[in-house]
């Protein structure tokens, strides 16, 4: 009886062992994607492009469905992390489109949700348009535009996520996911990088005050 009494505690407690590391084989499996996904992406514009605008109807498409504020916020964080990527892949799409994108999933939850504006992110944003007025001045139309979304669609994004997660609380879980969820892209970048180094020849590697266009993120291909 104690020996069938003994197994009967080992076994279970040796499932709940076994059980993170099933559970973490999944999400190995999903960073070790991310290798051949960065290097097919940057190998190849159309697919970064095809990309870049799949994440973003995706998180429409979360918008729209319903789905949980913390589930939106992973695809906002995965835009964080795969910004870079798709620049220097040469994706047919804006220079800014991760802020654009990340201002467009949330204005729509922010609507969705029937939020109430913050006051400071406002305030803070409404000190900055003066600015344009001088820039429209000096530069005219054409080139204003420019230089003002360039300059102000990281402050807009700014406060559109401030307003998003106002009244939010996120628990330790969800804050997991996201950090997850940012971190993805970000290994893909980390693959072309590497895969760059690895097979460049004649490159000079000295230290200097500048960057090395040809293993940086604003590399030529």
């Amino acid at each position: 009886m104690s020996l069938s009494y003994s197994q009967s505690n080992y076994l279970p407690a040796q499932r709940e062992k076994a059980a993170p590391v099933k559970a973490l084989f999944p999400l190995l499996l999903l960073f070790a994607a991310h290798v051949p996904i960065g290097v097919i992406v940057f190998g190849y514009s159309p697919i970064a492009t095809l990309h870049a605008w799949s994440v973003l109807a995706f998180g429409l498409w979360l918008v729209v469905s319903g789905a949980a504020v913390s589930q939106i916020a992973c695809v906002v964080a995965y835009i964080g992390g795969a910004e870079v990527l798709w620049r220097m892949s040469g994706a047919s799409t804006p220079w800014e489109f991760g802020k654009y994108a990340t201002s467009a999933i949330c204005l729509g939850t922010i609507l969705r949700e029937r939020k109430h504006p913050v006051f400071l992110p406002f305030v803070y944003f409404v000190f900055l348009l003066p600015s344009t007025v001088y820039t429209v001045h000096d530069l005219g139309l054409y080139w204003a535009r420019r230089y003002i979304s360039f300059d102000l669609s990281g402050p807009f994004a700014l406060l559109i996520c401030l307003w998003f997660f106002s009244g939010e609380r996120i628990a330790a879980d969800d804050f997991r996911r996201m950090s997850i969820a940012y971190l993805l892209p970000t290994v893909s970048l980390a693959a072309v990088l590497a895969y760059r180094m690895a097979t460049l020849t004649g490159i000079e590697y000295t230290y200097t005050r500048g960057s090395n266009l040809a293993i940086s993120a604003l590399l030529s291909k």
